[in-house]
């Protein structure tokens, strides 16, 4: 087990995959928090944004996929994860100062 532990290349991918996982946090909650809000809490809009979130992995899963076998797998991370910190802080910029409005479709 100390092996494990003080193993000088465990600690870099540790604390990357550390800090991915607080990325993956933080945008969910700053996209649920801006969704809710929005939307007033009605059950069914809130759903159907959900379901339309992961549309897009339907057409990018094969463009993905070949991204991964082609590039360098550290390249990618760490792009994907700046183009998601990215939008997310546009996101929540937006909606900081009061931009985020939607449609008034419903």
């Amino acid at each position: 087990m100390k092996e494990v532990i003080f193993n000088r290349k465990l600690l870099p991918l540790s604390l990357a995959s550390l800090t991915s996982k607080i990325g993956d946090f933080a945008h969910e909650v700053v996209f649920a928090l801006i969704t809710i809000e929005l939307l007033s809490g009605d059950i069914f809009y809130i759903g159907l944004v959900y379901f339309l979130k992961f549309i897009p992995y339907l057409f990018s899963g094969p463009v993905g996929g070949w991204i991964a076998d082609v590039f360098p797998f550290k390249r990618n991370m760490l792009l994907s994860d700046t183009l998601r910190l990215s939008v997310t802080f546009v996101m929540f910029i937006t909606y900081y100062l009061g931009q985020g409005k939607i449609m008034n479709v419903f």
